[in-house]
C-alpha cells in the first residue's frame, strides 16, 4: 500500500502564513477559537497578538465608528474612579480630536469593545427603521434599506450617549456642573449632533417603558442630559 502524504494544516504552515492566516480572522471570536485549537498557532500567535487582535477588532466594529468605541470603552473602565482632572485630561485627549488612539490590545479588551458594539448595532438599526417608518408613515420599515454612512451617524449617537453617562453618572456629587459639562462635552459637537441624544434617549426610555404614552413619557424623570440639552 503506498504511504499517504501529509497533508499541510495550520500546524505545519511558515510562521508568515499563519499569522496572515489569523490576521484575515473574520471577528474577534474566531481569531481566539483558532489561537486555542492548537499549542503551535497559540506560541506564534503571541508573537504578533496585539497587531492580529487590532487588525480583526477594526474589522469587526465599524470602521467609521472605531474612535467613538475606543472612547466608551475607555470611559466605562473608569468611571467608578474619575477625578475632576483625570475626567477633563480623558476630554482632551479623546474629544478635542476624532481619532484612533494606539494601544496595546488583548482578547479581554477586544471582547469588551465587540459586545458593546454588538448591543449599540441592534440598538441602531431598530432606531433608525423606527424613524424612518414614523417619518414615511409606513407599516412595517423593516424591509426598508438603510445605508452604512446612515447606520453609522445612528450608532455614533449611541456611543456618544454611553459615553455622557460614563463621564457624568454621579448625580449626587458630580463633578462637574450643568454649565461646565455644557462647555466640556456638548461644545465638542454641532447642535444637530447633540439633538441626536435627546433622541436616543426617549428611544430608550420608550423601549423599557412599552406602551407609555408621549405625555406619560414627558412626565417620567429625566437624566441630567435633557436638562441641559434644553439650554443649549
Amino acid at each position: 500500500m503506498a504511504e499517504v502524504e501529509d497533508r499541510p494544516s495550520l500546524s505545519t504552515l511558515p510562521v508568515e502564513l499563519v499569522i496572515s492566516i489569523l490576521g484575515s480572522s473574520r471577528d474577534i471570536q474566531s481569531l481566539s477559537a483558532t489561537v486555542l485549537s492548537c499549542g503551535h498557532i497559540y506560541r506564534i500567535f503571541l508573537k504578533a497578538q496585539h497587531q492580529l487582535i487590532s487588525k480583526v477588532l477594526f474589522r469587526e466594529v465599524n470602521v467609521e465608528v472605531i474612535p467613538e468605541a475606543i472612547a466608551a470603552f475607555e470611559s466605562s473602565r473608569s468611571r467608578t474612579a474619575w477625578t475632576r482632572a483625570g475626567l477633563l485630561e480623558f476630554i482632551a485627549r479623546n474629544l478635542d480630536e476624532r481619532k484612533i488612539s494606539e494601544r496595546l490590545w488583548h482578547f479581554t479588551d477586544a471582547f469588551a469593545v465587540t459586545r458593546l458594539y454588538q448591543k449599540i448595532k441592534q440598538l441602531a438599526r431598530d432606531f433608525a427603521l423606527q424613524a424612518k417608518q414614523s417619518r414615511y408613515k409606513l407599516d412595517d420599515a423593516r424591509g426598508s434599506a438603510i445605508s452604512r454612512s446612515e447606520l453609522s451617524r445612528y450608532e455614533r449617537a449611541f456611543y456618544r450617549f454611553e459615553l455622557y453617562c460614563n463621564l457624568y453618572h454621579d448625580l449626587k456629587t458630580p463633578l462637574m456642573s450643568l454649565e461646565e459639562r455644557r462647555t466640556t462635552f456638548f461644545s465638542k459637537f454641532s447642535p444637530w449632533e447633540n439633538e441626536q441624544l435627546a433622541c436616543v434617549h426617549a428611544y430608550l426610555v420608550r423601549l423599557i417603558t412599552p406602551g407609555q404614552s408621549t405625555g406619560q413619557l414627558d412626565t417620567m424623570p429625566k437624566y441630567l442630559l435633557l436638562q441641559i440639552l434644553m439650554k443649549w
